[in-house]
């Protein structure tokens, strides 16, 4: 017999104190086999096993007795990813065969994050990683976007799943694991992975940065004592990493450009969450652009950067990406200038030669309402930055609003449509054949101006 019982979530995912006694059960089978229907969602089977004689029905042994998990419904699939296209375009040059492109962004969270103690309103079984995967690869094989940077990558996830899985939809991939350790078990530590299609690009550079390392040299770079060194770097040390890679178009797609031309540099971080340390995200975002000032202008490469950059719109991270500068003097510094250990140069050195724009905001009009979306907090900290001057947006994805998630997914994510508490980004790009411009160049002396006044190079070359 299998009887069902009604399921009551004690709030850390197991039988609470209101499961049905035996005597409440319903019997719904006495068959030998049986398939949960949709009466069954939110119940558990008490299956019943006794193993009888073919000859005579006498019982030889049992019963045996196993109680199921939940029974779950069918997931939603995922929401179909609708592209909106740019409705007002800029006259650019391009040439009788534009190189044409996806690029994907997506915080994917990580197992080990993804807690009941994090997520209380989430069920048990919509956190789990075995439920999540499935959906997330599912994504990513239905947007079939030619480059992917994903960020909260667990490293065993990498090894086990996302890798074989793009490796058979025809993808390369490279991971860079935080320079923490592993959590308890091997692989339990997250990263960033870029993955690209191998029919569209070759990878021909790559290199990877740690903001620990370069905190490291700027201690060293500014001569501070033992214990001012101590405190800057406890305050540095997060562990934070980027991914660079330079990618060049196959020639194979009918593109007669020179090889100079028709290559991208793609980078992709995600850069420290604490809210309180706003002065961090700010060092850590500065390090990151006067890293790629030198490496991409000795280049003359198009420029792309993705990632959680646990940031607003209305921060000094996003101030400083997306003007090059800070044209006030935002509340942030004047939180900083409160804090016992000074990480950052002074305004007038906060700046950078590369000329960017937001991916996402410049096709919308704005920045989206948000792309983190949970019961505790609602707002954008996911980007997609650009080179106007090599590279033209042509449309991105359609995120969904407000009322779509609370109708699906209740309160937050992650859910049974979503599986991360993020949602994918993505944009069409046209690689330009025109030379690259820097916006603040002729001010501070070119693209490397501001390597004198910065702490720590990583000095990629």
């Amino acid at each position: 017999m299998y009887p069902r019982y009604p399921y009551s979530d004690g709030g850390d995912g197991s039988m609470g104190g209101d499961a049905l006694s035996l005597s409440d059960h319903v019997t719904i089978c006495k068959e030998s086999t049986y398939t949960p229907t949709a009466d069954d969602v939110g119940c558990t089977l008490r299956i019943v096993v006794t193993a009888l004689s073919v000859n005579d029905g006498s019982r030889m042994a049992g019963p045996v007795v196993v109680v199921t998990s939940p029974v779950l419904s069918q997931p939603r699939s995922n929401p179909v990813k609708q592209f909106l296209q740019q409705q007002n375009p800029p006259p650019v040059p391009l040439s009788s065969s534009p190189i044409r492109f996806k690029v994907v962004s997506y915080n994917i969270l990580a197992e080990l994050y993804a807690t009941r103690q994090a997520y209380p309103y989430c069920d048990s079984w919509t956190l789990s990683w075995p439920f999540r995967k499935k959906m997330i690869l599912q994504e990513l094989e239905d947007v079939n976007s030619d480059v992917v940077c994903l960020q909260e990558v667990q490293a065993d996830h990498f090894e086990q799943h996302l890798n074989p899985y793009l490796t058979e939809l025809g993808y390369d991939g490279l991971y860079k694991q935080k320079s923490r350790e592993s959590m308890g078990q091997y692989g339990k530590v997250d990263g960033c992975a870029v993955f690209w299609k191998r029919n569209k690009f070759v990878m021909t550079e790559n290199y990877s940065i740690e903001f620990n390392e370069i905190a490291r040299r700027g201690a060293m770079e500014l001569g501070l004592d033992e214990n001012e060194a101590r405190r800057y770097m406890n305050r540095l040390s997060r562990d934070n990493v980027a991914q660079i890679v330079v990618l060049e178009v196959l020639s194979g797609l009918g593109v007669k450009a020179n090889r100079q031309q028709a290559r991208v540099c793609i980078v992709n971080t995600h850069l420290y969450s604490n809210v309180q340390r706003p002065d961090v995200k700010l060092w850590q975002c500065l390090s990151l652009l006067h890293e790629l000032e030198q490496f991409v202008s000795q280049r003359d490469l198009a420029l792309m950067i993705c990632g959680d950059f646990n940031s607003e719109p209305n921060s000094a991270v996003y101030e400083l990406l997306t003007e090059g500068q800070l044209n006030t003097h935002h509340p942030e510094l004047e939180q900083h200038s409160e804090h016992a250990v000074h990480i950052l140069p002074d305004q007038s050195e906060i700046y950078h030669s590369l000329d960017l724009a937001s991916a996402i905001g410049g096709v919308m009009g704005s920045e989206p309402l948000f792309t983190n979306y949970t019961a505790m907090f609602k707002g954008t900290l996911d980007y997609i930055f650009y080179n106007p001057q090599r590279l033209y947006v042509t449309s991105c994805t359609n995120l969904p609003s407000a009322q779509e998630i609370q109708s699906t997914s209740g309160e937050g994510l992650p859910s049974a449509c979503y599986p991360s508490d993020h949602l994918l980004q993505g944009v069409e790009v046209i690689l330009t054949m025109s030379g690259s411009v820097n916006r603040h160049g002729g001010h501070h002396g070119g693209g490397g101006g501001g390597g004198g006044h910065h702490h720590g190079r990583a000095s990629l070359r």
